[in-house]
């Protein structure tokens, strides 16, 4: 796997232009926190991401040239953001992703690290349904593995052998809603995707998401 020097230029541009050039008359952080309170808006959510994803590049060839299918994988995640005067903002968040397949008589197992930030804008005008749409870099760590097949003489003895790893650099957006109950309670749908990123490691994700507002 390779960093992709395309998506490492576009991201930090990207995220400049979402932080201060979207809204460079975002007022002091106390200022704006209560401008939220008077509208009934949180400045702070936590959200737990869990959900699934397909993985564009669906074919990857291991070092015995064996073809397995790992476009399919589980992910949880958590994600951190800020409203600022009472629409935009920026977000933080690490997730995690896992999908399996078998060939030849050999399992296999690809997981993903990925650290992302980026900008968010929230329309808040019709709280407690709170929409928004979000755009950020993220940086990724993955890993296939191999299990090999067990001994006659034990069958549970699959040895572990790393076929491939790598990082890299991508861009994402996605888009959502959050239902605010009382004053703090989210729950929530959302959809995101990747691309630009050098690996072909781009894919589609959808979520449910719960969270806590303050």
């Amino acid at each position: 796997m390779r960093v992709s020097s395309h998506a490492a230029g576009l991201a930090p541009a990207a995220l400049a232009f979402l932080l201060f050039g979207a809204c460079p008359a975002t007022p002091p952080p106390l200022e704006a926190r209560r401008l939220n309170i008077e509208l009934q808006v949180p400045t702070y959510q936590l959200n737990l991401y869990m959900g699934g994803r397909d993985v564009d590049k669906d074919e990857f060839l291991d070092d015995l040239g064996n073809s397995i299918d790992l476009s399919e994988q589980g992910t949880v995640g958590l994600e951190f953001s800020e409203i600022l005067h009472n629409t935009f903002g920026w977000e933080l968040g690490l997730f995690y992703s896992h999908g399996d397949d078998e060939a030849a008589g050999r399992d296999y197992d690809f997981v993903s690290y990925e650290v992302l930030l980026g900008g968010r804008y929230t329309y808040t005008g019709i709280a407690p349904f709170l929409p928004y749409v979000g755009i950020g870099g993220q940086y990724l760590i993955a890993d296939v593995d191999r299990f090999e097949p067990g001994d006659a003489m034990d069958p549970t003895n699959n040895p572990r052998v790393e076929t491939d790893d790598g990082s890299d650099l991508a861009m994402y957006a996605h888009a959502g809603f959050n239902l605010l109950f009382g004053s703090h309670f989210l729950v929530g749908l959302n959809g995101r995707a990747t691309f630009f990123s050098g690996d072909d490691l781009e894919y589609l994700q959808a979520a449910l998401t719960v969270g806590w507002a303050f």
